[in-house]
């Protein structure tokens, strides 16, 4: 008996699933053979499953991102005398299609594996009804993200399991990435003496990389890069972001810069800008320490980085910037939720 799989989708839960397959296919027999390939051609491919298994047994198989023909057959409106069977033998896939169509050697099992579902179409409509296709996706969206199966099969071998609130916590701080998943469900099940990671255990030990994605928003915001912001505010909307979150971190950039921008006073009229971080501690810090009083004073590089993002901007536009929020803050409420976001960064990153 032979077996035909098609795994595609996210590359690392495509991944994990042909592992998981392969040790499925292995403990049901021990003597079974085992074999991987990568980007393997058409031919390479066949003559691979043409070889019988070494010891005479179950042969697996596993084809990552089959390399199909860049290009096909002739096609009918520049080559109208090839004949129909001509170009049904030059197209791609279908010297694999028709070995397929055999049927594969008794006891073997392959299963092919993609990031995507790309592949002449005639192997597709084949594969759709001869294989066990599967779709190993990673949800947009926060709120439709199922790392259930994930969980489970990571903490097995630790005997553990993972609170609803931990991994409501887990989701907020590392979203979609799922080779972070495993990574830190393994840390959390080696800490953890208890049977159940708790929230408590996520957040002393996991960082929060979302936040990151919220630092780099921040600096394309100061460098009043446009194109940058945009497409980091797209990618988090598209994850599920709250429009409003982001527009509550858009208004804290603001307000620093406001506040970076009043410490501009210190350098006088007409003062340049320090050149370098050495030249601002000797000529400004001294400035910011004295007029600090018993305040909580900034440390000194992140003050340097403020006023030089400040700098980029007139006088008066921060200040009506944070009008601007409070009017995307309502837009939003308002049904208006991606137009008011971008909007805002147009106002904070066009430049005259």
């Amino acid at each position: 008996m032979s077996s035909l799989f098609f795994f595609y989708g996210d590359e690392f839960l495509v991944e994990q699933a042909a592992k998981a397959w392969g040790a499925r296919g292995v403990q049901k027999n021990a003597q079974a053979e085992w074999l991987t390939l990568s980007r393997p051609t058409e031919a390479e491919l066949e003559a691979e499953l043409r070889t019988s298994s070494l010891f005479g047994d179950e042969k697996y198989v596993w084809a990552k991102e089959l390399q199909w023909p860049k290009e096909g057959a002739p096609k009918a409106e520049k080559k109208k005398k090839v004949a129909k069977k001509v170009a049904d033998v030059a197209e791609p896939g279908n010297a694999l299609l028709r070995f397929f169509q055999e049927g594969l050697p008794e006891k073997t099992h392959l299963l092919l594996t993609q990031a995507e579902w790309e592949m002449p179409s005639a192997f597709e409509k084949w594969l759709k009804v001869h294989a066990v296709v599967e779709h190993h996706a990673v949800a947009s969206k926060l709120k439709d993200l199922d790392v259930d199966a994930l969980v489970a099969r990571s903490l097995e071998p630790f005997g553990k399991t993972l609170a609803l609130e931990a991994k409501a916590l887990l989701k907020m701080r590392l979203g979609g990435q799922m080779r972070l998943w495993v990574q830190e469900l393994e840390k959390l099940a080696l800490y953890t003496e208890k049977k159940r990671i708790e929230v408590e255990d996520v957040e002393l030990l996991v960082v929060n990389v979302r936040e990151e994605e919220f630092l780099e928003l921040s600096e394309a915001l100061q460098q009043r890069n446009h194109e940058k912001a945009l497409a980091h505010v797209t990618e988090a909307l598209s994850r599920g972001a709250s429009p409003i979150m982001l527009i509550a971190s858009i208004a804290s950039v603001v307000r620093n810069l406001l506040l970076s921008r009043g410490r501009l006073s210190l350098l006088g009229e007409g003062g340049a800008f320090p050149k370098n971080y050495g030249e601002f501690q000797k000529r400004v810090w001294p400035k910011i320490e004295a007029g600090a009083g018993q305040g909580k004073l900034p440390h000194p590089y992140a003050a340097f980085m403020g006023m030089s993002a400040a700098s980029r901007f007139p006088a008066g536009l921060l200040q009506r910037l944070l009008v601007l929020c409070a009017q995307a803050d309502l837009d939003c409420k308002s049904g208006k939720s991606q137009f008011a976001v971008e909007t805002l960064i147009r106002h904070m990153c066009w430049k005259k």
